[in-house]
């Protein structure tokens, strides 16, 4: 598990008029991403009970026009022979007419799961890190990883771990704030130099805020989230979502799709905020974890045709981020 408890400084301050966003304040208390589960007074000697999974509520698709069988109907995602799951996986489509634009979701609950953030090998600073934490490796008891944000060199956004920065955060920028109480949090920050903040990865502007698309992405204006060409579309796109009221993390990889069909999948989703990580085929990534003799094991893709070698993150450091779903403590 990744070393924690240090405290970063981070200020993101004097966010351009031009980005319609509304900065958010990262609130103090647990209950904004996540809440512990915790033994009550009579039985607090004893192990508290395994916390029941939840399967989500069925999502309602985003438009009838080009929703197909299936769609917002959760399954479970999990190994195949196994007895159970702790993820749940289903399909949008969120174009307003054409099928051929899917989402793949995995809903992940915060109250019994929780991330980790693993720099890559090859990251920019990540040398600072490297007698802190194994750079680019999964543990065994991790459940799942999926791919990180943007390479420093595409944006420069910001990237904090453990105390060091490895990128300084732009003003305008959205992004992922794991603290060392254990939660989970999605946002612009005006200041969070005040929190005990194990990461903070940073991504373009916020897909979505307070469940509204980004106007941004509503105008055309869809530079910031990059991968758009004259000659041919982005063919995946990666992003994450939180909704605080059912406390659930949401991933998404999208075939075909532009920001803005992300955006209005996790608006489908119920999501308060959302942001895009990575793009392009190769580098949009969601695989379980298991363990064999005592040794993590890479399997099960989200997609079929996601890049998949089973040494990368084991044997092979990652060259880039990634994040890791664990078993919350």
């Amino acid at each position: 598990m990744l070393p924690g408890g240090s405290q970063a400084a981070v200020t993101t301050t004097n966010v351009p008029p031009s980005l319609p966003t509304p900065a958010l304040t990262l609130p103090s208390t647990p209950e904004a991403g996540t809440r512990r589960i915790e033994p009550t007074a009579e039985h607090a000697e004893e192990q508290p009970a395994t916390p029941t999974i939840r399967k989500p509520d069925a999502v309602t698709p985003p438009f009838s026009a080009s929703a197909r069988p299936g769609d917002g109907q959760w399954v479970e995602y999990a190994e195949p022979g196994a007895t159970s799951a702790s993820l749940w996986r289903t399909t949008l489509h969120p174009h307003r007419i054409s099928a051929f634009v899917s989402v793949a979701v995995v809903a992940i609950d915060l109250d019994v799961l929780t991330l980790d953030w693993v720099v890559g090998a090859g990251d920019e600073g990540a040398e600072k890190l490297s007698t802190k934490m194994n750079l680019g490796l999964v543990t065994e008891d991790a459940l799942a990883l999926f791919n990180g944000g943007f390479q420093a060199r595409h944006g420069r956004w910001g990237q904090v771990s453990h105390g060091v920065t490895l990128v300084p955060p732009r003003p305008e920028g959205c992004g992922v704030a794991l603290t060392t109480d254990g939660r989970v949090e999605l946002g612009a920050y005006v200041d969070v130099s005040a929190l005990e903040l194990v990461t903070y990865r940073q991504t373009p502007p916020c897909l979505v805020a307070q469940r509204v698309v980004n106007p941004l992405l509503l105008s055309g204006q869809d530079k910031a989230w990059a991968g758009k060409s004259e000659r041919e579309k982005t063919r995946r796109r990666s992003a994450l979502g939180l909704r605080r009221d059912t406390r659930t993390l949401y991933y998404l990889v999208g075939v075909e799709t532009d920001a803005i069909d992300l955006a209005r999948a996790l608006v489908a989703l119920g999501a308060d905020v959302g942001v895009q990580l990575d793009i392009n085929w190769n580098w949009t990534r969601f695989f379980l974890v298991g363990q064999k003799d005592g040794v993590a094991t890479v399997h099960t893709p989200l997609l079929d045709a996601m890049v998949m070698d089973a040494a990368e993150y084991v044997k092979r450091p990652s060259k880039r981020d990634f994040f890791v779903v664990r078993a919350r403590r």
